[in-house]
């Protein structure tokens, strides 16, 4: 069973924390008014025909019962945009909260709308050359970490730009899926060191001890 629902526990809680009050009307109608703890304002009624016939508790009770009811929906539909932000939150930047991706992204379609899709294009072909130059420093040995840093924020911006550009998120999604299981196939496989036949290579020294090394399997020992 998936852990993505919505419970009574939840719901009564939501009512627990309420500010609850209620009015009686003309003798025979109740409204009760719930203020949820984020302000949000829920209202609820019901009458009987007879003032004769007219309970307060009742009342109160089949309103409460209406409230939870719409609470119920609403919560659905936050979780449901809950899941479908977090689906659509792949094929971009990694480390960010709903919030920040959404700001990103409405930032993102501002720049292309204002410079435009071919100067944006172009923009991304060179912030990716401007990493690559990085790397390559790197390479040669330049301790550049924070400079790689700001240039993969840089394309992560501008491969943002390109996903909204073209339109293009789930097939980048499923073209990352397939790259991936190529990636796996192609990763030598983790031996069983219990079934190795182990070669053992001198590793270092450390006084009178002595550390060695498989080279097939990487298991250790002194």
């Amino acid at each position: 069973m998936s852990d993505i629902k919505i419970t009574k526990e939840r719901i009564d809680a939501l009512l627990g924390e309420a500010d609850i009050r209620t009015l009686t009307l003309f003798g025979k109608c109740t409204v009760v008014t719930a203020k949820l703890k984020n302000g949000f304002v829920l209202t609820a009624d019901s009458a009987c025909v007879d003032p004769a016939n007219y309970d307060k508790r009742t009342g109160e009770r089949i309103c409460l019962e209406h409230i939870a009811n719409k609470l119920w929906e609403l919560e659905g539909y936050r979780l449901q945009w809950e899941v479908f932000n977090k689906a659509n939150r792949k094929g971009t930047a990694p480390g960010l909260d709903d919030e920040a991706l959404d700001e990103m992204r409405t930032l993102c379609s501002r720049a292309l709308r204002a410079w435009g899709a071919e100067m944006q294009s172009v923009v991304a072909a060179e912030e990716l050359s401007e990493l690559q130059k990085e790397l390559c420093k790197s390479v040669r040995g330049e301790d550049n970490a924070d400079a790689i840093a700001e240039e993969i924020a840089d394309v992560q911006i501008m491969l943002e730009q390109m996903l909204l550009l073209h339109d293009c998120r789930d097939d980048v999604d499923e073209w990352r899926r397939r790259k991936l299981e190529r990636l796996e196939q192609r990763l030598p496989k983790v031996p069983d060191r219990s079934q190795c036949n182990h070669a053992w290579v001198l590793e270092r020294t450390d006084g009178s001890t002595r550390y060695y090394y498989c080279e097939k399997c990487g298991a250790r020992h002194k």
